[in-house]
């Protein structure tokens, strides 16, 4: 009597665990890829290929600060570039450098 039981288990494990085998797992990840390239795609176009390098007394037209990015994972002065609106609605990006003061450093 415990054999056919013994059986009967095993069989019910091994067919539950084959219809979970194809769960939504490979759905959602290709969802995430998918999102993902959407969002990459719409960055890059966002993008501005050259960055004006900042000199002391230039007179800026900034309208919205878009986005303000270091160019460098250093502590200390580091590259910096910020993408903005100037007062035309076009995306302009000027380089400069900046102090990053909350860096983590290794010892």
């Amino acid at each position: 009597m415990k054999l056919p039981r013994i059986f009967l288990l095993a069989a019910l494990l091994g067919t539950s665990s084959l219809a979970l085998a194809d769960g939504g797992g490979d759905i959602t990840f290709a969802r995430m890829e998918q999102a993902r390239l959407q969002t990459m795609q719409a960055w890059k176009a966002t993008q501005v290929a050259d960055a004006r390098q900042y000199q002391y007394g230039m007179k800026l037209d900034i309208a919205e600060v878009v986005a303000v990015t270091p160019l460098s994972t250093a502590c200390g002065v580091v590259p910096m570039q910020m993408r903005y609106l100037d007062s035309r609605g076009d995306l302009q990006a000027i380089e400069y450098r900046s102090e990053r003061v909350a860096c983590r450093t290794t010892r």
